[in-house]
């Protein structure tokens, strides 16, 4: 399960079918899921406030499709500390 959320609440929860794992393009997918559902529930927050994501240093996270389509929505990365 992947649940994504801001400080108002739950937006999205996504499950994976058993046995998938979480890739660059699964993410991208919910990235875009994310992002539209934030346009249409919190328009304020992605048009004025923009979006701050804070999110791990794992493959899926930091592949370069993922940063491309971070940029697509133009959604700002807090930078994660390595572990």
């Amino acid at each position: 399960v992947t649940v994504w959320w801001t400080s108002r609440g739950i937006v999205h929860v996504d499950y994976l079918p058993r046995g998938q794992t979480v890739s660059a393009v699964v993410y991208c997918a919910q990235i875009a899921t994310v992002h539209q559902k934030l346009q249409e529930t919190r328009a304020l927050l992605v048009k004025r406030e923009g979006i701050l994501l804070l999110h791990d240093n794992a493959r899926p996270h930091t592949a370069i499709k993922a940063r491309d389509k971070l940029k697509e929505v133009g959604w700002e990365i807090l930078p994660h500390p390595p572990y």
